[in-house]
């Protein structure tokens, strides 16, 4: 989740050390009633939340030293991700339910769900990235999971999808979704006549 839409902030000379998850405004749900808990369980640690009017999103953030420093350890660069060319880190590869759980959270945060053109009640699945080490580390991901991934397609808004309906079940059987938008949309895309 922080590869996608999560940043890691430290700094030594100001002593100003948090991690921050931004999203729009259909992303309050999946922010609010997933991320924040599982936040919690894992770092005993509450985000506080932020809402930018103008913008129409919001961030959800902690500011602790030991928190930004402990996921620093575990592989997340702080700083700008596209300039620090952010990826999974190796790690997650050795676990499968660690590989399943970080391209959840990549999918809930940078993916998006929309029906088929030629069939409308056969969702696709596609995330977005211009960052080459997620684009690559995502796509590895799948390929290790038994995924037939696209190649990463795009210049603008570079994505990388499963389109077939067998893959896009197979990814809604092993991995799912904890975005309820994401997982709303799947149900409707199926229920569609």
């Amino acid at each position: 989740m922080i590869l996608g839409d999560g940043h890691l902030e430290k700094s030594y000379k100001s002593g100003h050390y948090a991690v921050k998850i931004a999203g729009g405004e259909d992303y309050v749900e999946y922010l609010a009633s997933f991320i924040t808990l599982l936040f919690l369980r894992v770092f005993g640690k509450e985000l506080k939340n932020f809402k930018f009017k103008k913008a129409k999103s919001v961030m959800f953030y902690v500011h602790d030293k030991s928190i930004a420093f402990t996921l620093e350890y575990y592989g997340l660069k702080p700083g700008n991700k596209k300039d620090n060319n952010a990826c999974v880190p190796p790690w997650i590869f050795e676990n499968e339910s660690y590989l399943k759980a970080c391209l959840r959270g990549m999918f809930d945060t940078d993916g998006t769900v929309f029906p088929k053109s030629a069939n409308p009640r056969i969702p696709q699945l596609e995330l977005t990235s211009k960052i080459e080490g997620i684009q690559r580390t995502f796509r590895q991901g799948l390929l290790q999971l038994g995924f037939k991934p696209s190649k990463w397609s795009g210049r603008d808004s570079p994505k990388c999808g499963l389109y077939a309906k067998s893959q896009v079940m197979k990814f809604s059987r092993e991995i799912g979704f904890h975005n309820p938008k994401h997982g709303r949309r799947f149900k409707d895309i199926l229920g569609k006549k």
